[in-house]
This record gives structure tokens, C-alpha cells and sequence, in this order.
């Protein structure tokens, strides 16, 4: 009986997306982004799932490390506009012989819920900000220093 533990909250997505992803970003008043627009016919339009207006919790980003190179899911809901497009542009396949030229993106619509709706270790249901503090980084991360 855990599954709300891991999932996103309600009205919230994932979807892997090759480059270019073919999507406009603005810069959200409280920092982070959001889908200005999509690019007739590129990836995230031929997806039929990301929707103007929706905005980016997360993102992938490759970063290289004492010779070896990792790529995490980075909460992306505050970063400001450049660091969000640093993080996208990393996913290339350079880093990872298996990976293609990908990205994996956690999007919520304008309609998913900010706080929880009880107690999600007890059937609640969880939101955006509890998300959001599930996937930030131990402080002593080298994904914070940089």
C-alpha cells in the first residue's frame, strides 16, 4: 500500500522525449518553467501528451564525474531558466553508450494539487510539494555544487 508514495501526484506526467524536443519554455513569476508553446509537428507534439500552460517539476541531466558521467532526475520546479535548459541540453549521448539522445520529463498540469490531500504514508494522496521534497538532493550532493 504504497504506491502513492512514488507516484506522481494527480494531473502529473512523465514522458521520455527524444531532441529536439520541440518545446518552448517561459519562465514561471516563482522561478522554473513552463510550456509556452509546442512546435508544430516536433516530438513533444507528436506525443499528444504536454500541454501549454503545463510545468516542469523535473528533468534528466548528465553530469560527468571522476571519469564516469550519471544521469538523475533533477527536481527543476525553482531552478531558474538557464540551468533548466543547461540540464536538458546534458542528456546526449556521449555520456552513455545505451542512451539515445533522450530526456525524461515530470510535468504537472495547472490543475494538479500543491499540498496533500491526507496523508500519503496512510492512503493519502500526495502533492506537488511533498513530490518535490521526495526527490531533492542530500545537501552534500555534487549536483547542488553547481
Amino acid at each position: 500500500a504504497y504506491p502513492a508514495l512514488f507516484s506522481l501526484p494527480d494531473d502529473c506526467y512523465e514522458i521520455c522525449l527524444d531532441k529536439p524536443l520541440g518545446i518552448a519554455f517561459i519562465e514561471n513569476d516563482d522561478g522554473g518553467v513552463q510550456v509556452d508553446y509546442l512546435v508544430e509537428g516536433g516530438n513533444a507534439d507528436k506525443s499528444k501528451q504536454i500541454k501549454p500552460g503545463d510545468v516542469l517539476l523535473a528533468t534528466t541531466a548528465a553530469m560527468g564525474r571522476d571519469g564516469k558521467f550519471e544521469r538523475k532526475v533533477i527536481p527543476s520546479r525553482y531552478l531558474d531558466f538557464d540551468t533548466i535548459m543547461d540540464a536538458i541540453g546534458s542528456n546526449a549521448p556521449k555520456f552513455n553508450k545505451k542512451r539515445k539522445n533522450d530526456v525524461i520529463l515530470q510535468f504537472a498540469r495547472p490543475t494538479a494539487p500543491m499540498d496533500n490531500d491526507g496523508d500519503p504514508y496512510d492512503g493519502g494522496k500526495r502533492g506537488i510539494k511533498d513530490y518535490l521534497e521526495s526527490i531533492k538532493f542530500p545537501s552534500d550532493s555534487p549536483w547542488l555544487a553547481r
